[in-house]
């Protein structure tokens, strides 16, 4: 390690030398963590602030990493905050080791992977159980023991090594089936979206990635724009956003060099999936840019536990023509309980479809309509052919954005402790919460948004999927 590194770092962890440490957690489960390190400031027989660490994070972890988390293992809050959840990080290493294994190639023996951005481990954990023989690499040595401690206890320590030092100078000479980069994105503490920004830069290190494998998986941030990251990355093949439970987590950038130059002028476009999981990390629903896309059915689970091609043979060939002003004519009277007047339905999409800007080809297959053509609410009369990637509503009423006659309205049929939501709006939800005169609460949903002629209007529903 430079010497650089080792100033940086702190290298060892009080609790990896205290075996009586969980024990006392175990008692103080559910306590507060600052409350629990007051109280035992003076004992210096303890490594308490470290044990009150460990107090905040345990439910925290229990909740994040699921199956992945033992009783004993160590977290640093930070690092935990950052690592990855149990159901992307799972379905994420067994779809890409399917993928590499499904390639033409003697797969015989043992998929090599390596982390280049080891941090808790997680990821490294995931592969691990997955089926691969996984090079943990990280730069902080305290991490590295953290982590080597908690791979011991998932009992992992045979199928994974553990590298401390700069991860690009250890590519050196290396043959791996795949690369697997999360780049820090708060270098110094603070946080950034750009891969230039982050840490470690992978496009000054091209070289050294494209000679250790054929394939590197690249973690980005969820805020990035999928479109700048295809294009920040040459090798870029595809692009995926993955949520969990509507939630969007991640998006990944799978790059796989091109053999030659010839080969990398005529590539083909870059494809941008959407891909959504339950908390298992079972995937529920998929859509893509290319509609012969098949590059992840190579994965176990990887098909919706709806076929998507059958949604897109039931629904409509042409987008629905429900007529907007019949759902506004609709949705000022009485709904019927299985919702079937015309336009008396809001699909809201997942957060996965939004960011991938496939909108469009959900409302295709689903035969939906979109509310306005450029906001991602859609609407139709009947429930969608299956289950819906994303919310469902049952709308109450349609009606014009007047503040004051929507505050006396909305006080008037008891309406005052509501969700609200907002798409092409011109205000925020702070900002429509004070002008309607309403608080956060379950009497029911209001959207803020606009209609296909401009008009603003504020739209009342109930969630009912």
């Amino acid at each position: 390690m430079a010497q650089s590194d080792s100033k940086r770092y702190k290298t060892d962890y009080p609790l990896l030398h205290e075996p009586g440490w969980l024990d006392v957690l175990l008692r103080h489960q559910g306590v507060d963590a600052s409350g629990f390190a007051l109280r035992f400031a003076s004992r210096k027989d303890l490594p308490v602030r470290e044990i009150a660490e460990q107090i905040h994070c345990y439910p925290r972890a229990e909740a994040k990493l699921g199956e992945l988390h033992r009783p004993g293992m160590i977290y640093l809050r930070e690092a935990l905050e950052q690592a990855s959840g149990f159901a992307a990080a799972t379905w994420r290493a067994r779809t890409w080791l399917a993928l590499i294994k499904a390639e033409p190639t003697d797969r015989s023996k043992t998929t090599r992977v390596a982390d280049l951005t080891g941090g808790l481990g997680i990821d490294t954990a995931a592969f691990a159980l997955a089926g691969a023989q996984v090079d943990y690499c990280e730069r902080n040595p305290m991490l590295v023991a953290i982590a080597r401690h908690n791979h011991e206890l998932l009992g992992l320590d045979t199928r994974i090594r553990w590298h401390t030092g700069d991860s690009m100078e250890w590519l050196a000479s290396r043959k791996l089936d795949l690369l697997y980069i999360d780049p820090s994105r708060r270098p110094g503490g603070k946080r950034v979206l750009s891969l230039l920004d982050s840490e470690p830069d992978i496009t000054r290190h091209l070289v050294e990635i494209r000679s250790a494998a054929h394939r590197y998986l690249v973690k980005l941030s969820p805020m990035m724009d999928p479109v700048d990251a295809a294009r920040s990355l040459e090798d870029c093949v595809s692009v995926t956003a993955v949520s969990v439970d509507g939630e969007l987590k991640e998006l990944l950038a799978d790059c796989i060099p091109a053999q030659d130059h010839d080969g990398a002028a005529h590539r083909p476009d870059p494809v941008f999936r959407s891909v959504m999981l339950d908390a298992s990390g079972r995937e529920r629903f998929r859509f893509s840019s290319d509609s012969n896309d098949t590059g992840l059915d190579a994965a176990p689970n990887a098909a919706s536990d709806v076929s998507l091609d059958a949604v897109s043979d039931a629904a409509p060939n042409a987008a629905s023509d429900v007529s907007l002003d019949a759902v506004n004519d609709a949705a000022a009277n009485a709904v019927s309980e299985q919702g079937g007047e015309a336009g008396s339905l809001l699909f809201e999409p997942d957060p996965a479809l939004y960011k991938m800007r496939l909108i469009d080809e959900a409302a295709r297959r689903y035969g939906l309509d979109r509310i306005h053509p450029e906001i991602g609410y859609l609407t139709s009369s009947e429930s969608a052919p299956g289950p819906f990637p994303g919310k469902v509503y049952r709308i109450r009423r349609i009606l014009p954005f007047k503040p004051r006659a929507l505050r006396k309205w909305l006080a008037e049929n008891g309406l005052t402790r509501v969700h609200i939501h907002q798409r092409g709006f011109p205000l925020t939800v702070d900002e429509l919460y004070k002008k309607l005169g309403c608080r956060m609460g379950e009497d029911a949903h209001l959207f803020a948004t606009l209609m296909r002629d401009g008009q603003k209007v504020l739209i009342v529903a109930d969630r009912i999927g």
